[in-house]
């Protein structure tokens, strides 16, 4: 990636991953290349690491105007192109592509703005088009799905809407707490009732056995109790290496001289993160929505790099290294954590979700967001075959602990 101003070397990596998500989403959401003031808006809505110096992270957004230009501009002059331009290119330029008789799309809810695009012009005059999604399930429009995916197929195809309510993973007791967002869904004809528990924090090691899932609406409380098992020696992974990335990037910019002093370094790390989402976030709302997702993370790195030091180490390596192995999206792991937006698709027996008075997010404060918690709340509430326990998190130390 070619720069047209100056980066200082030791910035140099996090400028250019900066660039390369800012890029991604600028394309997903087909932004126009004159709107700079969106770029800035689409890095604080994408939750996206800015480099420290403000100047520089002004000039990153400039130049995404020019990456999209450029993008253009190669493909035309050398006929080269990557992935995201085989979705960009044919709809910014109108190119043509093959046209189908029929085409099916699995997971409609889920398209963004530039694939729906693809989509609607993959058909032949006279075809048919078939989309499959559930509104309900709509939780991804952080990664650049649009939120109204299926309401704007309908809008733009004059689709005809016939349901699927019926579930044959759930059993009936889970579906009466689904039916209280979504009172279409259906239990399966035969499905067996169920049980539900509720336990305290503290029974959870106790309580939990080899193919269990454990989800929440956010990391920090999957990283802290998956630690708790892993020290009272019980197998555990938490589900997300997108998640570990993440962490490491944040690790390796704060950490760079090493441990000591962490907790300062991390403590003014969040009020300057603080003023740079209110500064570049489009309303109040959206600011409190991305500070809460950004202080999540922070919260996650704080618990871990406390446990390293803990441990007796202080080098940002044995850092690095803890959370690469406490990451993974790999099976096999007894027990496994994973976040709400992560476990959609999955399914266990047994699924524990910590601290459910977490939900809906306080910050949902709009029609919009209160829609998108309520998917991600009936998510949730769908992925148990057998039994469903929630996990009230601990206010006090002197609760008792029974198994």
């Amino acid at each position: 990636m070619k720069l047209e101003f100056a980066v200082p070397s030791e910035q140099w990596l996090q400028a250019e991953k900066y660039l390369q998500e800012l890029l991604r989403f600028s394309v997903a959401n087909l932004t126009d290349t004159k709107v700079e003031e969106r770029v800035a808006q689409l890095a604080v809505e994408y939750n996206l690491t800015a480099p420290a110096d403000q100047g520089l992270e002004v000039q990153c957004h400039r130049e995404i105007r020019q990456l999209l230009r450029r993008r253009l501009d190669v493909f035309q002059e050398h006929g080269v192109y990557d992935y995201e331009d085989m979705l960009y290119l044919p709809v910014v330029l109108k190119l043509d592509i093959p046209k189908y008789d029929f085409v099916f799309v699995d997971e409609a809810q889920d398209l963004s703005a530039v694939q729906l695009e693809l989509v609607l012009r993959a058909v032949r005059e006279g075809g048919r088009r078939l989309f499959v999604g559930d509104e309900r399930q709509a939780i991804y429009g952080f990664t650049g799905a649009d939120a109204d995916s299926l309401a704007r197929i309908v809008e733009r195809t004059g689709a005809t809407v016939l349901p699927l309510s019926v579930t044959y993973r759930c059993p009936r007791s889970h579906v009466a707490l689904a039916q209280q967002l979504a009172p279409e869904i259906e239990a399966a004809p035969g499905a067996p009732e169920g049980k539900i528990h509720v336990i305290k924090e503290a029974w959870l090691p106790r309580w939990v056995r080899r193919g269990d899932l454990v989800i929440c609406r956010y990391t920090a409380p999957l990283v802290s109790n998956c630690l708790a098992l892993l020290q009272q020696q019980i197998p555990a992974v938490v589900r997300g290496m997108d998640i570990g990335r993440d962490l490491l990037e944040m690790a390796t910019q704060l950490f760079a001289g090493g441990l000591n002093g962490w907790e300062e370094q991390l403590g003014a790390y969040r009020i300057a993160e603080e003023a740079r989402i209110r500064r570049r976030a489009a309303n109040e709302i959206d600011a409190e929505r991305q500070i809460a997702v950004r202080s999540d993370l922070l919260d996650s790195l704080e618990v871990l790099t406390a446990e390293v030091v803990r441990q007796g180490h202080h080098r940002l390596a044995n850092l690095t290294e803890y959370i690469a192995d406490f990451f993974s999206d790999k099976g096999g792991a007894p027990v496994v954590f994973s976040t709400i937006h992560r476990a959609k698709g999955k399914e266990a027996d047994r699924v524990f979700i910590l601290y459910p008075d977490n939900m809906p997010a306080v910050y949902a404060r709009t029609a919009a967001a209160a829609r998108g918690e309520a998917c991600v709340q009936f998510v949730a509430l769908t992925r148990a075959k057998k039994d469903f326990i929630f996990v009230e998190q601990q206010r006090s130390e002197m609760e008792v602990v029974q198994p």
